[in-house]
């Protein structure tokens, strides 16, 4: 196992940066300040500045001239255009997904769910990291690479979104985890219908969470502050 003593600062930084982008620690538009960052993470700001070149080139910060460095944010036409694309990619993977994915594989995916169900209560960064495994693992049982990587570069855009539309709502994960439940029963029967139709509805949900998201993004002002307290349990 990577240690922080086998890393450098920077990928050490850089990896704290992005599990708390992934997971909802960090809320949309919410900016990051160098040397808050620094020093929560006890190093200094060259490799906190390396990492946030690094987040912004995958799309999960962005560089602002007058600001600084920012968690990404997008507008409502912007989270569109992803579910649009979403819309049509997801359907695909999920009917490939539901003749070709083997015994094994659902059994793993049972095992993803158990572990999400038990969040319910607790973590809600945990769950958002068991969700983005459970979506890939059915995107790689569509045996098609082209296709995950392009549905994991749409995850990615939406990435804060998803994260922060779970954070802290036992009543959000519990929603979440039953549409899992049917997509992991129409996968177990080979239910091509079943499985559209509950793939349909949760995307069809979870963008009007992100849209909601973004508007109390929008409408709201995000203390820098929130953005270092906790951090270091990301820094492992």
């Amino acid at each position: 196992m990577e240690t922080r003593a086998t890393r450098t600062n920077h990928q050490f930084v850089r990896e704290a940066l992005r599990r708390g982008i992934l997971t909802g620690h960090f809320l949309p538009g919410t900016r990051l300040v160098q040397a808050d960052l620094a020093k929560e993470l006890d190093v200094s700001t060259t490799p906190v500045r390396e990492a946030l070149r690094d987040l912004a080139a995958d799309g999960l910060v962005r560089i602002d001239a007058y600001r600084g460095a920012l968690v990404q944010s997008l507008s409502e036409e912007e989270i569109e255009e992803i579910y649009r694309l979403l819309k049509v990619l997801e359907p695909l993977s999920v009917e490939r997904a539901v003749q070709l994915i083997s015994p094994a594989e659902l059994d793993e995916a049972e095992d993803i769910l158990r572990r999400m169900v038990g969040t319910e209560r607790g973590d809600s960064a945990e769950f958002v990291a068991l969700d983005r495994q459970f979506h890939g693992h059915f995107a790689k049982a569509a045996r098609s690479p082209r296709l995950r990587s392009i549905l994991d570069s749409l995850r990615d855009n939406a990435a804060v979104y998803i994260a922060a539309s779970f954070r802290d709502s036992a009543t959000m994960v519990a929603h979440a985890n039953e549409d899992h439940r049917a997509l992991l029963e129409a996968m177990r029967n080979r239910d091509r219908e079943a499985a559209l139709d509950v793939e349909n509805r949760h995307l069809e949900w979870a963008k009007s969470r992100w849209v909601e998201t973004a508007r109390a993004a929008a409408a709201a002002e995000v203390e820098e502050t929130t953005a270092v307290s906790g951090l270091r349990r990301f820094a492992t």
